[in-house]
């Protein structure tokens, strides 16, 4: 059974480096059955269950955005 810590890192890593996850050691990546932004919303869910904080969600499209880059969204 995967940890909660292992979960939440493969999740980030995945939302943030897409569909194509480095193979990094120790990194463990999977496919969601989800949308990236109901992925999001239940790993949040399970965190906050768990009685640790999010605290912060990051919209990177955004941020290109602001500084005249373009970057397709991760967040929907």
């Amino acid at each position: 059974m995967l940890s909660l810590r292992a979960i939440v890192l493969a999740s980030v890593a995945t939302m943030l480096i897409g569909a194509h996850a480095m193979a990094v050691e120790g990194l463990i990546t999977f496919r969601s059955a989800f949308g990236p932004q109901e992925t999001m919303k239940r790993l949040e869910a399970e965190v906050l269950a768990k009685g640790m904080k999010v605290f912060a969600r990051i919209d990177h499209a955004a941020g290109a955005a602001a500084v005249g880059l373009s970057l397709r969204p991760t967040d929907h």
